[in-house]
């Protein structure tokens, strides 16, 4: 449950029986995402609307041991199994890239492509290759089609 009172954004959840507290004041739309009054999450803020502040969150708590037993504890996930993601693989965005550069850039790291017409050809085997170009003719060349048909 969300509700606001004086520009003070709370959220509340309930999961297995335990109770979860997370608020703002939402000033700037980018308040640090704090849950349990005093667990602060890197990289995550809270504000004016959930999809805002989801697209200006980074992937930064997910890099980090500390920040992501810390979340655990909160959220009592303890028993679960969950890793920090590898650094040292990142290649085109950085730890602190915001979810919105991510996902503008269609969530892919890297672009790997390969045109090879010969394999193409070679696995498909056609007998015969045509290709057509369509295109409007401009007056001159009207024009000198008529004038050969005059003679």
């Amino acid at each position: 449950m969300i509700f606001i009172k004086e520009n003070v954004f709370f959220f509340f959840f309930l999961d297995s029986g335990n109770f979860f507290f997370g608020a703002s004041k939402a000033s700037n739309c980018s308040d640090p995402l704090i849950i349990n009054g005093n667990t602060s999450i890197s990289g995550m803020f809270i504000g004016c609307l959930p999809i805002t502040s989801l697209l200006l969150s980074s992937l930064q708590c997910f890099y980090d041991d500390i920040c992501l037993n810390d979340v655990k504890k909160a959220l009592n996930l303890q028993n679960l199994s969950i890793i920090s993601l590898n650094s040292t693989q990142l290649r085109e965005f950085s730890m602190n890239t915001t979810l919105n550069k991510i996902i503008n850039n269609l969530m892919l790291d890297e672009w790997i492509y390969n045109i090879n017409h010969t394999e193409y050809f070679n696995q498909c085997n056609p007998q015969q290759c045509t290709y057509s170009i369509i295109e409007r003719n401009n007056i001159l060349v009207i024009f000198t089609t008529l004038l050969g048909f005059c003679k």
